[in-house]
Parts: structure tokens; sequence; C-alpha cells
């Protein structure tokens, strides 16, 4: 290995994740660590350095009331990445409650490679546990681990030999990460949307490495994204060539009896939207941009619910971000198909 400093080499899928994986995009260093989400705990170490990278751990039982889905397996072509998904999988992942999957996020930032004895792996480590709710994985819980893992090379690969994780967002903890590295604590901010994208990415790799039907995900404030909604290159797909571009003037409805209406009204500039959920009447004003529309409204009790529609391709797709309402509790989701009388 060359005794130089090297940045980590994308997958093709998602190879302008560079602010992730290099040095060359840098952010204030003032804001050093404002995206770490991670509560103080005790630096892990993983076991004494061996001949062969960290195995990953075994498929968990299915949880009670659980689907089963395949365990995760890291299918890049990333080798540092791999085994910091095998170290996240079997260290970071023992702090939540598992559900039907775990999905690590390991965001490299740079690799010291300049000792193969004691490779260094900046990052942000992180980890989700996602549940399966027909063709979308919800995030049940997950956290952020920044630090620096410690590699060394092997015959088949690297082996992390111990991980130091960033206690604190203190100066005092980015010099002990970083040896007081400028340039390096400066890595450790800025980078939550690189980071965000990564993730879809490893979902989507785990999705067609399985061949599941798994078209979306739901995060924990409601927010659906569809898979093919992201091209992985750093920005939204261009609505005209989005397939979740949607109409919003008519009729959907489900076999359930469910079913939104939706009509603009040019006095206000919204959508004036009419729900039938669980046997009640809705009304509701809706903000549609780009395939998607935000929806206020209030329940049958005048309590405020907030919902979100988005289209998957072939059908429409409305969560329930907000609700205190036993009818539509927060994370009911309908998927309707477009009515003939529309």
């Amino acid at each position: 290995m060359k005794k130089t400093v090297v940045t980590i080499l994308l997958s093709a899928s998602i190879l302008a994740l560079s602010a992730c994986g290099s040095s060359a995009k840098k952010a204030d260093s003032s804001a050093a660590g404002t995206d770490s989400t991670a509560s103080a705990q005790s630096v892990a170490e993983t076991p004494a350095p061996t001949a062969a990278p960290s195995a990953a751990p075994a498929a968990p039982a299915a949880p009670a009331g659980g689907t089963v889905l395949p365990a995760y397996r890291y299918t890049g072509s990333d080798p540092f990445r791999d085994e910091a998904c095998n170290v996240i999988l079997a260290d970071a992942a023992q702090n939540y409650e598992p559900a039907d999957v775990t999905i690590p996020v390991p965001c490299i930032f740079l690799v010291d490679g300049s000792d193969e004895e004691d490779i260094r792996v900046w990052g942000s480590f992180q980890v989700y546990n996602y549940k399966l709710e027909g063709t979308t994985l919800a995030v049940v819980n997950g956290g952020n681990t920044p630090g620096l893992m410690h590699m060394m090379a092997t015959p088949d690969g690297y082996a992390c030999t111990s991980w130091e994780q960033l206690l604190t967002e203190d100066e005092e903890e980015l010099d002990r990460i970083t040896g007081g590295s400028e340039e390096i604590k400066s890595l450790f901010s800025g980078y939550s949307d690189q980071a965000e994208l990564l993730r879809l990415s490893l979902i989507k790799e785990y999705v067609d490495a399985n061949g599941l039907a798994i078209d979306s995900v739901r995060n924990m404030d409601g927010e659906v994204i569809l898979l093919d909604s992201v091209n992985f290159d750093g920005e939204e797909a261009a609505p005209e060539a989005a397939d979740s571009e949607f109409t919003p003037d008519g009729r959907f409805e489900n076999a359930e009896g469910n079913a939104i209406y939706m009509e603009y009204d040019e006095s206000d500039g919204l959508y004036d939207v009419y729900l039938e959920l669980a046997g009640e009447s809705l009304e509701a004003a809706g903000y549609y941009e780009n395939g998607r529309m935000d929806v206020d409204g209030t329940d049958p009790y005048g309590d405020p619910i907030y919902m979100q529609v988005i289209s998957n391709g072939e059908n429409l797709v409305l969560t329930v971000t907000e609700s205190s309402w036993d009818g539509a509790p927060s994370g009911t989701q309908y998927v309707m198909s477009a009515s003939s009388e529309a």
C-alpha cells in the first residue's frame, strides 16, 4: 500500500458522493461536529487484530410480529466500507432495539493508508433499523457515531483493530480523534446531505441485491422518499423524468373505501382536498410542487392532521405524518388508485 493519504473510492452507483468520502470538500471548521447525533458513550474496541476482516454478525431472529427480511450484507467494492459495515453491525447496532432489518451507513471522510499496520479511517458511522410496511421500509430507530476506525491490511482485505468514537462535539474531542488537524476536523461538519444520499443508495443496493418489492423509505418524521425518485448523483430526479409525477386533480381510492379528491383553488393557489378515511369525511388544504403534495387539515374532532401525498408510479401514496386521531394515526399509509370517476 502506498505510504500516502488516500481518499475513499465510491462504488459506481454513488460516484457523486465525493463530499462524503474525499478531503477535497471542506466545511467551515467553526461548525465542526454540528451534524453529529452521537450520544456520550464509552469508546468501543473491537477484538485484537486478526488475520481476517471482522465477520458480519449472524442474521437476527425474526422479531415478534415482524416481517422476515434478509440480513444486510454489503455488496459494494470498497473494502474499507465493507469492514466498517461489519463493525457497525457488530457494535453500534447493539445499542438499538432490532426490527425487520438493520442497515449501516459508513460515510467515510478520509483514509490514511501510510501505515499498513494502522490504517486510519475517519467518518460518520451510522446505523438504522427498519420495519417493512407494504412496499415501504419505515425507520424505527437509529443513530450516528462519528469517529476514527483503525484498520490493518490482511491477505483477505482489511480488519478493524479498534474504533475511537467521538464522545462529544467539543474541540478537545475533535483534537483527540484527528490529532489536531484542522483539515480533518473540518470534515466532521456539513456531511449530513451526503450521508443521507449514501443511506438511500445502500438501501437501494440491498433491495436490488435481494430482489425485494420495496420502493420507498419512510423517515421517523413521516417523510416518504421513493427510491426511484433520487438518481444518486446528488440531485432529485427532474420532474419531467420522474415516475413520481402526478396530476393532483381527480379522485383516488382503495378497496377499503378510503379516498382522496383534489381540485385546484385559484383564489389562494392551493388545492382543496377532501378525504374519506375510516368512514369519516375530512377537509384540508394541499400545497403541490414537483410531484409531491403536503396536506394540512383537521380530523373529525377539530384537531390538526398532516399528510404527505406522492405517487409511486402507478398508485397514489398518502401518508399521515402527524395525527392524534385514532381513525388515522401518525404513520398510517394508504395506497390508492385513480377512480374512473376522476
